[in-house]
Formats: structure tokens, C-alpha cells, sequence
């Protein structure tokens, strides 16, 4: 449970909320992505290890279309954000998108054949709607939130909650326990390592 709670997280950012409300809704921006996530992942034809690069590919473009990942690397880092150098700010940022990313498809394809029910769209806010999911496998059903905000690109999500667990709030608590006694440079040591692991 505790391995299907972790993929829940990646199922899974907040722009300023001045701008208006894009046409299409939370609800369907969440559902139109996850459905093509899942369509991907049960095509007959990208199963096996030499559709994995190919399988890997559609899905980024789905993912990187719905989440902010630049907002959610500066809302993890906090306060510390502005005590780092721009080239800091810049490299967390490319490492840390790279690596979310890197786990979200690992994480997504070892669950094959697993279903996604849309609850209900709540608005939170003018601007702010959490978009209630449930993920169903054999095993269990997981409750699954997506906070999304307005952006002129459309709705963005920001925060992804599984189980109370919020995916924002978990990384900030990491990133500041290390940042609390070593090195931004440590931080970035570690995600890179983290991502050379994945690639090779």
C-alpha cells in the first residue's frame, strides 16, 4: 500500500491568481490528461521494453502540458529560494522537473490495467479548484486531489493530495530538513544523483 500510495503522489503546480478563468474546467483538464496517460500506458502496441522509450515520450508531453513544475520547484524550496544563486535556482529547477518526471512514468507504468474515477470538482477559490479522483486497482481504491489554478495557459495543477499526503507539502519538509544544516550544493548533488540513477 505504502508503494501504490507513493505512485499516487506522482499521479500527479500555482501560478498568480490575477488572470482569468480559462474555458475549459479543472474537471476537464484533469480528465482529459489522465485519460490519455492511461490510454497510453494500456496500448497493446507500447507494451514491452523496446516501446518503453516511445511509451516514456507520450507521456511526458501529457504531463509537462498539466503541471507547473517551475511554480512547484519554487513553492518546495520556500524561503530558501531567494537565498540561492539564479544558476542554483535554474539547476534545481531543471533537475528537480527532470526527477518528478523520471518517477512519475516509472511509478505510472508498473500499474497497468489500474482505473481512475472522477468524484466531483470542488472550487476552492475564484481561481483554485481541487478535482477529486480515485484510483482503483484489485487491491484497493486510493482518494486522489488535484489542486489546479487559473493561469493564462489554461488550468495548472499545483499540488497533488493522496491520503492527506500533500505532494507539495512533502517535498518543502524535505528540502528544508536538508537545506536546514548543509548546502544548497548538497541538495543538488543528491537530485543529481537521483536522476543519473534513473537514466542509467
Amino acid at each position: 500500500m505504502k508503494a501504490f500510495t507513493g505512485f499516487c503522489l506522482f499521479l500527479s503546480l500555482m501560478l498568480p491568481p490575477t488572470v482569468l478563468l480559462a474555458a475549459e474546467s479543472p474537471l476537464a483538464t484533469v480528465q482529459t490528461a489522465i485519460t490519455k496517460v492511461m490510454a497510453i500506458i494500456d496500448d497493446a502496441s507500447l507494451q514491452g521494453e523496446n516501446s518503453k522509450a516511445e511509451k516514456v515520450k507520450r507521456i511526458e508531453v501529457i504531463v509537462d502540458d498539466v503541471f507547473d513544475y517551475d511554480k512547484l520547484a519554487r513553492q518546495c524550496l520556500g524561503k530558501n529560494w531567494n537565498a540561492i544563486t539564479p544558476a542554483q535556482q535554474e539547476e534545481f529547477t531543471k533537475l528537480f522537473s527532470k526527477f518528478l518526471g523520471q518517477v512519475y512514468i516509472t511509478k505510472i507504468t508498473s500499474f497497468p490495467g489500474s482505473k481512475v474515477e472522477f468524484v466531483d470538482e470542488v472550487s476552492l477559490s475564484p481561481t483554485v479548484s481541487e478535482v477529486r479522483t480515485q484510483v482503483i486497482t484489485k487491491e484497493a481504491k486510493v482518494p486522489l486531489s488535484y489542486r489546479l489554478t487559473a493561469s493564462d495557459a489554461g488550468w495548472r495543477v499545483y499540488d497533488v493530495i493522496v491520503e492527506g499526503v500533500s505532494l507539495l507539502n512533502n517535498y518543502r519538509s524535505q528540502f528544508h530538513s536538508i537545506l536546514s544544516n548543509k548546502p544548497m550544493e548538497n541538495l543538488l548533488a543528491q537530485l543529481r544523483a537521483k536522476v543519473k540513477s534513473y537514466d542509467s
